[in-house]
């Protein structure tokens, strides 16, 4: 009996090896979360992008200076260090850490920084200029 060579026969032979090899790879990792997240006139970025440090930077385009900010993220924040700027706090209560100006005189622009070890994913900023106007930013990049 003489064998013959069968197309088909060895389409299938290799399709089936190409459905094995991708069932055994490994899943591709999920995508990373943007670094500028923006909703009404505040607009958010991390221009750090960790572990172990985040750096932020929020503006306003209001007319009204920003008080505060809360950091929302799913992990314990008291392993975090957070880096309000001068003269402004960061207090870390259950589920998130509000940073604002005691002086209550905010400002256009805020930066800062969290240090944590933990891997990079996506968060949330809630952000709240004097006038009352609160807004939540993300999602954008942060420790998770």
């Amino acid at each position: 009996m003489t064998r013959r060579s069968d197309p088909l026969m060895m389409t299938i032979v290799l399709a089936g090896f190409a459905v094995m090899l991708s069932a055994c790879a490994p899943p591709p990792p999920p995508p990373a979360p943007p670094t500028t997240a923006t909703s009404g006139t505040f607009t958010a970025t991390a221009s750090t992008v960790g572990p172990p440090k985040w750096t932020y930077s929020v503006t306003t385009s209001g007319s009204t200076n920003i008080g505060s900010i809360e950091f929302i993220t799913s992990i314990d924040q008291s392993n975090c260090t957070f880096s309000p700027p001068t003269g402004w706090t960061a207090v870390t209560g259950s589920g998130s850490t509000v940073i604002s100006d005691p002086n209550a005189a905010g400002a256009v622009t805020v930066g800062f920084d969290v240090e944590c070890d933990f891997t990079n994913g996506p968060v949330y900023l809630k952000v709240t200029d004097l006038g009352g106007t609160t807004k939540t930013l993300g999602t954008i990049a942060g420790p998770v």
